[in-house]
């Protein structure tokens, strides 16, 4: 609660003459009963003109204006700024997740992360909104609504007021009930579309399979238990209204027999019996308001320490004390590396590259070849005093201007569902047209370009799925050359592409990386065969370190790996 609170104290002017208007309205409309009851009794002993009723529909009718025109002030007041509040925390939950390690995605669940994002982000809304406002109409009417009761008679109010105390008890348990139980629906509706999802991104390896019966009794499992859940759900709100009718048409019958009784003996009049009426009615939403407020405030409370706990994550700095333009000197000082603190994934790795040259890795999967990149781009953070550029440790280096001076390719190529032109720019957006051309002319793209309709303006569709997995590693790698970096990262870009497409493509980065650092990791050691230095990694640890003629002359593992290769036609 108290967090939920400290959300509105920078709006607290907002919610104040909120809080007044709100005021304003319940007071205007609990004034219109006692109206209401000395009309009728005036007319019920005839002792009124019809100048004096004219009066008092002026009078009814300036107090509906007035609630009317209030009414929108303190809906403006006090849910405009929980809207901001929760623009505001939307906002701060992107840029955090837009600057947290890559590594705590490992961690989080993606389904868990929009979760925070949507449904906790609503519920924090709703508490700071509708959740302040039933607590405050709670506690005005019931205060103004009880005292007006107990003036006209407070033997009937207590007897009255009995059954609908139950209400509030009532609401409690049912709104807990029933947040159960739409939480599951939720996580279920979650479930199906994340099957669904699933399964129309994989839909040419359900099909390739002939999996599709299968995958259609999987959906229908998953579909009769969400409907199970929803009857669950309407069972308990079918339960709820009824019980709170009947509670306040109990309460209603009580005072149609006391208060009729009352009214024949003269103890109250039939104006004061029609106004405690209208103000018994009244009081049915706060006492049903006590157990929503709680509940949503449960509500909100629970899930604002949710997006706290993402928000309180450790993002990476990205400020540093070095800044300025890369040159391309690299080196790695005996560096042991490991995610989780137990086992390593690189060990004991040194080794040093020059402006300008070009490094080829080579190794096993689950060698490490793609960690000793990543550690140098600070996708994840090397211990200090193991990794430099320009004979900076690169966690003393600023990291925008570490980045900036480097473009990455990585095996899985991702395209964002924008156009072919949006998607090359993305790392130089002030890239020229004859730029873009000639960067896809380099990655061997720009044939496959000019034959798409719409050229540079074809769309591309959802993480580029309407591009083969050759034409999204060409574009990938057009798009790093467009950068114009000066340390180019090329991490199995070639996976998907043919031997003879590679082998052109390496012909024309020949004359582009002339000047530029460039690390090749790959599979084919045609790839590299004409790098400054070829690094071979067997289980983390430099296995062998040289050029592609010495490696050849010490008939070790790169050896073997060059003679298969050869002998394959590779």
């Amino acid at each position: 609660m108290r967090d939920l609170l400290g959300l509105i104290k920078y709006r607290w002017k907002y919610y104040l003459l909120g809080a007044v208007a709100l005021l304003l309205v319940d007071g205007a409309q609990l004034i219109i009963p006692l109206v209401v009851g000395k009309a009728i009794d005036r007319i019920a002993t005839f002792q009124i003109t019809s100048a004096q009723l004219f009066r008092y529909f002026l009078i009814l009718a300036g107090l509906g204006f007035f609630i009317a025109v209030v009414r929108f002030f303190w809906r403006w007041f006090i849910i405009k700024p929980a809207r901001e509040i929760q623009r505001d925390l939307r906002q701060k939950i992107y840029r955090h997740l837009l600057y947290l390690d890559v590594e705590v995605f490992h961690r989080m669940k993606t389904g868990d992360i929009m979760a925070k994002a949507t449904n906790d982000l609503e519920a924090v809304r709703m508490a700071i909104s509708f959740g302040l406002i039933a607590i405050s109409d709670t506690l005005i009417y019931t205060t103004f609504a009880l005292v007006a009761m107990l003036s006209i008679s407070p033997r009937l109010t207590l007897i009255t007021m009995t059954p609908l105390l139950l209400i509030a008890p009532a609401s409690l348990f049912f709104g807990r009930a029933i947040h159960r139980r739409f939480r599951r629906v939720q996580d279920l509706f979650g479930k199906l579309s994340e099957f669904v999802r699933e399964t129309l991104e994989g839909i040419h390896v359900v099909k390739a399979f002939a999996r599709e019966d299968e995958f259609s009794g999987q959906f229908r499992k998953l579909n009769d238990i969400y409907l199970k859940a929803n009857i669950d759900l309407v069972k308990v709100w079918g339960a709820f209204f009824p019980l709170i009718t009947m509670l306040s048409g109990f309460s209603i019958a009580v005072l149609l027999l006391w208060g009729g009784i009352s009214t024949i003996e003269m103890g109250i009049s039939i104006g004061q019996f029609v106004a405690f009426l209208t103000y018994l009615n009244m009081l049915v939403w706060p006492m049903m308001g006590i157990g929503w407020s709680i509940n949503m405030f449960q509500r909100g409370s629970a899930s604002y320490r949710r997006i706290k706990e993402l928000l309180s994550t450790p993002v990476r700095e990205y400020r540093g004390r070095h800044r300025g333009r890369v040159r391309g000197n690299v080196k790695f000082e005996n560096l042991h590396f490991s995610y989780d603190g137990k086992r390593e994934v690189l060990r004991d790795i040194t080794f040093e590259v020059k402006e300008g040259q070009t490094v080829g890795i080579l190794g096993r999967i689950g060698s490490g070849k793609s960690t000793l990149v990543k550690l140098l781009l600070r996708l994840y953070e090397p211990p200090h005093g193991t990794v430099f550029v320009d004979g900076v440790d690169v966690r003393d280096w600023d990291l925008r201007s570490l980045r900036d001076g480097m473009a990455y390719v990585p095996q899985e190529s991702f395209l964002f569902s924008m156009t072919i032109r949006e998607n090359l720019l993305f790392g130089n957006p002030d890239a020229s047209d004859e730029e873009i051309i000639e960067a896809c002319k380099i990655a061997d793209v720009w044939k496959d370009i000019e034959r798409m309709p719409d050229g540079l303006d074809t769309m591309v569709g959802e993480r580029g799925i309407t591009l083969s997995g050759g034409q999204k590693q060409r574009l990938s790698i057009a798009r790093a050359i467009l950068k114009r970096p000066r340390i180019l990262i090329l991490d199995d870009a070639f996976s998907a592409i043919d031997s003879e497409t590679e082998r052109a493509i390496i012909e024309k980065l020949r004359n582009y990386i002339k000047g530029i650092t460039t690390f090749i990791i790959s599979h084919r050691i045609a790839s590299m065969k004409d790098a400054h230095l070829i690094i071979v990694l067997e289980r983390g640890k430099i296995a062998e370190m040289g050029t592609h003629d010495s490696l050849v002359r010490e008939r070790g593992i790169y050896y073997n790996i060059w003679k298969m290769q050869t002998l394959a036609g590779v």
